[in-house]
């Protein structure tokens, strides 16, 4: 018989972390990740697990006979990678230089909230990253949402490459985390920094990283100081090109950045992808970008955003899936907004809400004047229908 959780005393004492190894204990994670993941649609349930579960180790902390805290993680050489895996990670110049073995992708971090703010989830990362030294693996890769950015940097990961759109998921942020370079704990203030200080470090990876990755690794757009955001922002508000905060006194909009998450992109690099189901919209704060559909084969521009316009508010408001791709043109930030932002918004300021839904209202209502007239020109340039000749 497989054994059970043992219930801990009433002071509800936290158990060292653990790694699943029985069908009970990976049913109780298992469990627990249903409850933590966000709402599914139920043509597109969050399944319980998936094959890199098999090859993983699953940490697990518990308190009282309930999960509190989980993290999967799982090293390179005993996972099977899908050609799309190498792609979102960009792991080709990693693989040139490093054995499988030293390599190592965390994923499905998740704790309860009443536990977020004490020691639980620093013993669940300082003994992941633990396990990780001891196995000598040099560099530690996750998928995060924008909004998990400046979380994942305080315990030491850093942004590498471009940000990658995939199927359901909106846009996530490729980080990565050098295992053996405790300075950079260090500097951020890393709850894994004590542990990481007590492992021998031989730096080869540090040195290549910083030699190789060092023109691709850039800070959160979203840990400007207030002052900073405010500052682009406030100078597409001079211009009054920023219709979405129209309406809005200073203390406002700042309350609806302080909502949102700021995104940085470069040219070339994908923030939509046609096709995916999406539920946030954008607001261009530096830079442009366009949208794109094909024709014929053929790349079709189908218009430009620039600094403080809207787009993919239809998949904000409807959860579509989107109509085009976009892409960044000149590099820059975007503010992204959520329905799970909104909700937020509504909850704690639905006066600010309201003017920001009546806002975007306008928008949408100038997009349709605009298309139902380029209608009007395009059926006015047609040649008449030719009528036939009467015998």
């Amino acid at each position: 018989m497989e054994p059970k959780l043992k219930p801990l005393d009433e002071s509800h004492e936290i158990s060292e972390v653990l790694v699943a190894q029985t069908p009970t204990e990976k049913d109780l994670v298992f469990q627990f990740r249903k409850q933590m993941a966000p709402p599914a649609k139920a043509e597109a349930p969050v399944p319980l697990r998936d094959e890199w579960d098999d090859s993983a180790s699953i940490l697990y902390i518990h308190t009282n006979g309930r999960v509190v805290a989980t993290q999967r993680v799982n090293r390179l050489d005993k996972t099977r990678l899908a050609p799309q895996h190498r792609a979102h990670f960009g792991l080709d110049p990693f693989f040139k230089q490093f054995s499988p073995d030293a390599l190592s992708v965390s994923s499905n971090l998740f704790v309860l909230p009443e536990w977020r703010n004490g020691r639980v989830l620093g013993k669940l990362l300082g003994f992941a990253h633990r396990l990780g030294r001891e196995s000598e693996v040099q560099f530690d890769f996750t998928l995060c949402r924008p909004q998990l950015v400046q979380f994942y940097e305080l315990i030491g990961y850093r942004q590498y490459r471009e940000n990658v759109a995939t199927a359901g998921g909106g846009v996530l942020v490729p980080m990565v985390c050098v295992m053996e370079d405790v300075d950079y704990f260090r500097r951020v203030g890393s709850v894994i920094y004590e542990y990481a200080r007590k492992f021998p470090s031989r730096f080869e990876s540090v040195q290549w990283f910083n030699a190789q990755m060092s023109s691709h690794a850039w800070g959160a757009a979203g840990d400007q100081a207030d002052d900073e955001k405010w500052a682009v922002v406030g100078n597409q508000l001079d211009r009054g090109s920023m219709p979405i905060f129209k309406g809005l006194s200073q203390t406002e909009t700042q309350q609806v950045l302080d909502a949102g998450t700021t995104l940085q992109f470069r040219p070339g690099e994908t923030i939509i992808k046609e096709g995916y189901e999406g539920r946030e919209m954008y607001v261009v704060l530096e830079g442009e970008v366009r949208a794109v559909g094909r024709q014929n084969g053929r790349e079709v521009t189908l218009s430009s955003f620039s600094g403080g316009q809207v787009f993919g508010e239809i998949g904000f408001l409807m959860a579509r899936r989107r109509t085009a791709d976009v892409m960044g043109v000149a590099p820059g930030k975007l503010l992204e907004l959520s329905q799970e932002f909104f909700h937020k918004l509504i909850e704690r300021s639905p006066k600010i809400a309201s003017k920001v839904l009546l806002n975007l209202c306008s928008v949408l209502c100038e997009r349709l004047c605009a298309t139902t007239v380029q209608l009007l020109i395009a059926s006015t340039a047609q040649p008449p229908e030719a009528k036939p000749v009467a015998r």
